[in-house]
């Protein structure tokens, strides 16, 4: 899968292109751990992903435009605040070993 770091804004997102197939990885230089997921068929998805506990984890977030990004952000601040409470958000969650 092809990964990149770049400056999440609406209108760099919207300039994704779906790869032909499979599914590409793009990630957020303004806050760590948020990512957007394209798939060949025209999806754009906001993850939260993090080592936990030595394996990599993931959350769904929402669906781009559904979401923005600054809600993204914001939901992935959360999370993070939950971890730094001791809370586990990913307990439940699917894991990934993407």
């Amino acid at each position: 899968m092809k990964k990149t770091e770049i400056n999440f804004t609406k209108a760099a997102l919207l300039e994704i292109e779906s790869p032909e197939k499979g599914e590409a990885a793009y990630y957020d230089t303004k806050e760590k751990g948020l990512s957007l997921r394209v798939t060949a068929n025209g999806y754009k998805t906001f993850i939260y992903r993090k080592f936990i506990e030595g394996k990599s984890a993931r959350i769904v977030i929402a669906l781009f435009p559904d979401m923005t990004v600054d809600e993204a952000r914001k939901r992935v601040q959360q999370l993070k605040g939950q971890l730094a409470e001791g809370k586990n958000p990913f307990k439940g969650e699917r894991k990934s070993s993407r």
